[in-house]
């Protein structure tokens, strides 16, 4: 009887370890996308925010009541913009990652 259950514990050990190792290429893949989603949304944020500043629409914005609450409160449109296009893209390069580790996809039977 003893032999029954760490025959079992062994098996159920030997399954998890199979099941790690066969997803750490997933693993490397999502964490790869999530890297390059980072770099990406960094360096389209900041060209947003500089777009924002040179056409001018932060000094144009600056001038109406929502602009002048967010002078207020130490905000301005051309960061706010550029980090909300930076979030933007980190959250798809999430959601890719983890449709590739298949986490968060409905069951169908």
């Amino acid at each position: 009887m003893t032999v029954d259950v760490v025959a079992e514990i062994v098996k159920a050990l030997t399954d998890i370890l199979i099941n790690v190792i066969a997803a750490i290429p997933s693993i490397i893949a999502a964490l790869i996308v999530i890297g390059i989603g980072y770099a990406v949304g960094g360096i389209t944020g900041k060209a947003v925010n500089k777009l924002v500043e040179i056409t001018g629409l932060e000094k144009a914005f600056d001038q109406t009541d929502a602009g002048k609450a967010f002078r207020k409160a130490g905000i301005d449109l051309s960061n706010f913009v550029g980090s909300l296009v930076k979030a933007y893209i980190i959250v798809i390069s999430i959601s890719i990652a983890l449709q590739l580790l298949q986490i968060g996809e409905p069951t169908r039977s």
